[in-house]
């Protein structure tokens, strides 16, 4: 599924459909294609790398941009800030152990770095 918001603090980032987008002339319609399909993709390698490694990628927030050619760039930073990571156990190692007061931050992202550059 995907999930597009205007970003923008004031408004405290609200959800927004493709419909609002267009009107807002935020990108044009073939621009949102491609970002929807890059955020797919991107989606499937990473749940697939994480699944490989045994934890299960949840979700993720991706943050897009267009280069003055027109190009669709990710414009963001990956890391478990962006996105939330479960072990098979059900333990979190991404931003909800701090949001849900579940432990130690640095604790659970040292856990996530080791179990993913583990070989």
């Amino acid at each position: 599924m995907i999930e597009l918001f205007y970003k923008n603090d004031e408004l405290h980032d609200p959800l927004i459909c493709s419909e609002h987008v267009k009107m807002l002339g935020i990108c044009d319609e073939n621009t949102l294609k491609n970002i929807t399909e890059l955020a797919f993709k991107a989606n499937e390698l990473l749940s697939r790398l994480f699944a490989e490694k045994g934890v299960k990628l949840i979700d993720i927030k991706f943050e897009f941009g267009v280069s003055p050619d027109g190009d669709v760039l990710l414009a963001d930073e990956l890391g478990p800030d962006i996105m939330r990571v479960w072990t098979k156990e059900g333990e979190s190692l991404d931003k909800d152990v701090f949001r849900k007061d579940k432990g130690d931050l640095m604790t659970a992202y040292t856990k996530l770095f080791n179990i993913l550059t583990a070989s």
